[in-house]
């Protein structure tokens, strides 16, 4: 069996490689730049991401979609102006 390879991959690489992959793409790898080794349950703000990497909050939600359905834990917070405060 062949060993598995690791490959940590930076915000600045993956700022560069943005234009290549699609928005599901995108947040996963997101999601791995925040918790690399899947050793916690994943918990993110999806307005913050589309704001991060300039795109839409839809767009970040429906990805979430997508990879909750191949598996994912995902859990998502809200921001204060989402709470109302």
């Amino acid at each position: 069996m062949d060993k598995p390879i690791y490959y940590q991959i930076t915000r600045e690489e993956l700022s560069e490689m943005r234009e290549l992959m699609n928005n599901i793409s995108l947040v996963y790898l997101v999601l791995k730049l925040e918790n690399p080794f899947c050793d916690r349950p994943i918990k993110i703000n999806p307005i913050k991401i589309a704001s991060d990497w300039n795109i839409s909050t839809s767009s970040v939600y429906e990805a979430i979609n997508t990879l909750r359905k191949k598996g994912l834990d995902i859990q998502t917070i809200q921001s204060p102006i989402e709470q109302g405060e």
